[in-house]
């Protein structure tokens, strides 16, 4: 499993005590233990392992000098006199003869001229180490922070795992908290929880621009169409489109990624193209002196089969998404292709019935809806368009 897969926990403690190095390292065990009987997890560990210990032994510090910095260096040859080398003896032998001389015998004979103490990522501090050798555990030189390192059981872009991995491991800080004190902090991340995270903040990132965009469409579609009820019926229409998206998507698709959504506002610019549409033909069919129904039917026959076209060749093309390897990829273009059908079928049965009723409610007289004053450089550009269709 790669390293952006695990799952990092930093357990740490303000507390001042003699006592506070053994707690976080008990407090660390402990959590391994647990995320180590997990089905959510594969493997956790709050210390070196057997092979980890191999390979620091018998990989690292025997080219010890070699992965010393400059300055570090500069020092080498001072090593190899033999005041040094006699002082590097006595500390060997002090060593040796001491309870932690099981651990530190292998660790002097790879490195028996101590070139490990200039490395900083290998010795934090003078004399200390990066294990702990008292408790064999990741721990800071001033026994602030243990680490605990663990390999979920399913990689880290699955969201939906990662919600279940953060429950659990909560309820497990619970656990450790009630056991080992409440003034013990423990900070989860890597992996799934990433995913997790990145969701969220697509999903409030969706939520705001699509509000946004709601709200200046809306209000572009009042000045327009000079009133609210039209941008009403299309946000409405859009709105049924999109519940009917969410339905058939349900049906074709068990669920789709949060990547997958936050493409699919697509569906909604998409959709609200063919209201307008519509809802334009329709005013000017109202403006020449139509009745409501005679109007809508004479919209559906001029704008039905150009929105048709439209809304197929777009879905078609979508639809060649679904050959891709990324599975988001995929998904948008089932969504979207899907969605644009949706929409259509919304546009027909929602938007214009909804604009038919209510002409008639409100008894709207035929030759009463009056033209905007955006239709005026539209117009314009129409005529020029129509008078120069050569060079066009």
């Amino acid at each position: 499993m790669c390293i952006r897969d695990r799952v990092y926990v930093l357990a740490t403690c303000d507390a001042p005590g003699e006592d506070r190095a053994a707690r976080l390292a008990d407090a660390a065990t402990d959590l391994a233990e647990r995320l180590e009987e997990s089905e959510l997890f594969r493997s956790a560990r709050a210390g070196p392992t057997d092979a980890d210990r191999r390979f620091f032994v018998e990989g690292v510090l025997p080219r010890a000098a070699l992965l010393l910095d400059d300055a570090a260096l500069d020092r080498v040859a001072t090593r190899i006199e033999s005041v040094p080398i006699d002082r590097r003896v006595s500390d060997a032998r002090t060593g040796l003869s001491g309870p932690l001389g099981v651990w530190t015998g292998d660790l002097f004979a790879a490195d028996p001229l101590g070139f490990a103490d200039g490395l900083a990522n290998l010795a934090p501090g003078e004399d200390d180490l990066p294990i702990d050798p008292e408790h064999e555990v990741f721990l800071a030189p001033d026994g602030s922070t243990a680490l605990v390192v663990a390999e979920p059981a399913v990689a880290e872009l699955d969201t939906d795992f990662g919600e279940v991995l953060e429950r659990e491991l909560e309820g497990a800080f619970a656990a450790i908290r009630a056991e080992h004190g409440d003034d013990i902090e423990l900070v989860a991340l890597g992996g799934p929880l990433y995913a997790v995270r990145d969701a969220r903040d697509i999903r409030s990132d969706v939520s705001r621009t699509v509000l946004g965009s709601a709200i200046g469409i809306t209000l572009l579609m009042a000045y327009y169409f000079r009133g609210a009820r039209v941008p009403l019926v299309l946000l409405a229409t859009v709105l049924g489109g999109v519940l009917w998206t969410a339905g058939g998507i349900t049906v074709v698709l068990d669920r789709v990624s949060v990547l997958g959504i936050a493409f699919a506002s697509i569906v909604i610019g998409l959709g609200v193209d063919y209201g307008i549409h519509g809802a334009h033909a329709y005013r000017d069919e109202r403006a020449a002196g139509t009745a409501p129904f005679p109007a809508m039917r004479a919209t559906l026959r001029r704008t039905g089969r150009s929105i048709l076209a439209s809304a197929a060749t777009t879905a078609s093309v979508f639809l060649m998404l679904r050959t891709a390897t990324f599975a988001p990829i995929r998904e948008l273009g089932t969504l979207v292709a899907v969605g644009v059908g949706a929409i259509v079928l919304a546009t027909i049965a929602i938007g214009a019935a909804a604009l038919v009723l209510g002409d008639r409610a409100a008894g709207a007289a035929a030759g009463g809806v009056k033209r905007t004053p955006g239709d005026a450089p539209v117009r314009a550009v129409v005529g020029w368009v129509a008078r120069h269709r050569t060079a066009v």
